[in-house]
């Protein structure tokens, strides 16, 4: 039994957030609260678990003229030849586009998390490890709506007890071989242009 197609209000210019689930939902969200970023965060552009559900999702926003920042994790396109060759194809779809920005990060977001309070270069084998090494800073740390939906933690992270403008700063000088990096700084840097417009 198919289910109605779920109908939404055209998609304004500007800068929209494209994620893989409720973590990076939550951190932009919260992020956006804190800091007075200009951009919009929808549920329906958080859940793309694939790299076909991004492709589509960043179809949508290009298509009204406005810019995607996408921020996924790329330990599961290391490890699955499949995704990898999509996540290939995705990133040549969009090379020469200046409203398509790629955020990912190896093994995960974590990573990003974790540089917040610790300058590393640690290869991190799993998203696992990077988390276990995370909850040395935010002891609570779980991925689980009841957590990820309260600001606190990405409040504590990112001006009390870590800095956003350290991890910045970490994740620029990184490498090219780092076995572990994170490129959301991409998407932080034009959020944080909109706050001088």
């Amino acid at each position: 039994m198919g289910g109605r197609k779920q109908k939404f209000k055209p998609l304004k210019p500007g800068l929209h957030i494209v994620g893989e689930g409720q973590t990076e939902y939550n951190y932009f969200k919260h992020l956006k609260r804190l800091f007075g970023f200009v951009s919009t965060i929808k549920p329906r552009f958080c859940k793309n678990t694939c790299i076909k559900q991004m492709d589509e999702a960043i179809s949508q926003i290009v298509e009204a003229d406005a810019t995607a920042i996408c921020v996924f994790d790329a330990d599961t396109s290391q490890r699955n030849k499949s995704e990898s060759d999509q996540l290939q194809k995705l990133k040549k779809k969009y090379k020469s586009n200046k409203n398509v920005i790629f955020c990912d990060s190896m093994p995960s977001i974590e990573y990003w998390f974790l540089i917040h309070f610790e300058e590393t270069r640690a290869g991190f084998a799993s998203a696992s490890q990077v988390t276990a090494a995370l909850k040395k800073y935010i002891h609570n740390y779980e991925k689980t709506s009841k957590f990820l939906g309260k600001p606190e933690w990405v409040r504590k992270m990112s001006e009390a007890d870590g800095s956003l403008k350290k991890a910045i700063g970490w994740a620029k000088a990184a490498p090219k071989n780092s076995a572990s990096y994170s490129k959301v700084y991409r998407g932080i840097d034009l959020l944080n242009d909109t706050l001088s417009k």
